[in-house]
C-alpha cells in the first residue's frame, strides 16, 4: 500500500513527494486501525542523523496523524555500533 505523510516532501530539496517509503513495518497484515500499526523503522549506515527519516518517524507515530505506529525506531549502524533513537506519540522518547 502506498503511504503518504503531507508535509514530508519540505525536508529536502531532493524529494518531489510525500510519498514515503519505510525500511521495515510491523503491523497485524489485513487489519485495519491504526492500534494495528506497531512499529515503523528508519536505518542508515555510518551515517549522521537523518532530518526526513526523524520527521517521518515523527508523523508516523503522531495518534493524531492516519497512521499512528505505536512506536518508531531509527537506526544508525555506525562501524559496527547501533545507535538507536526513539519514537511515540510524534516525537523521540528521551532516553536515560
Amino acid at each position: 500500500m502506498q503511504k503518504l505523510l503531507a508535509g514530508i516532501q519540505e525536508c529536502s530539496e531532493e524529494r518531489s513527494t510525500d510519498r514515503i517509503f519505510p525500511d521495515i513495518i510491523v503491523h497485524h497484515r489485513g487489519a485495519n486501525g491504526a492500534e494495528h500499526n506497531l512499529l515503523v523503522v528508519e536505518m542508515k549506515r555510518n551515517s549522521e542523523e537523518d532530518r526526513c527519516d526523524f520527521l517521518k518517524l515523527c508523523g508516523l507515530t503522531d495518534p493524531s496523524k492516519p497512521f499512528g505506529y505505536q512506536l518508531g525506531v531509527y537506526i544508525n549502524i555506525n562501524h559496527g555500533r547501533f545507535e538507536t533513537t526513539w519514537f511515540k506519540n510524534g516525537a523521540t522518547i528521551p532516553q536515560p
